[in-house]
């Protein structure tokens, strides 16, 4: 009987049939993850709310730097991009 029944669901395209404990278990999964998730970026607001005006515009100039940085790096590259594609040529 359990194999015809995995015989049926594998010719409906279904994998795992409904209510399985494999089943069961990726969605247990995946409210954990969302669980996480919340958790942690709800930690993230407690500690912005608790940090100060200064550390908050430190940040900000770091985090400023980083990409001024990035923006660099990415300039530099399509710039010898471009030198090689005329050396190509």
């Amino acid at each position: 009987m359990r194999e015809l029944a995995r015989r049926a669901y594998a010719v409906a395209g279904c994998a795992v049939p409904v209510g399985s404990a494999l089943e069961v278990g990726r969605s247990r999964g995946v409210v954990l993850s969302f669980l996480y998730w919340a958790l942690r970026r709800l930690l993230e607001l407690l500690v912005l709310r608790m940090r100060s005006e200064r550390a908050k515009e430190i940040e900000i100039l770091v985090l400023r730097h980083q990409l001024q940085l990035l923006e660099r790096q990415v300039a530099v590259r399509s710039f010898s991009r471009r030198i090689g594609r005329c050396w190509l040529r």
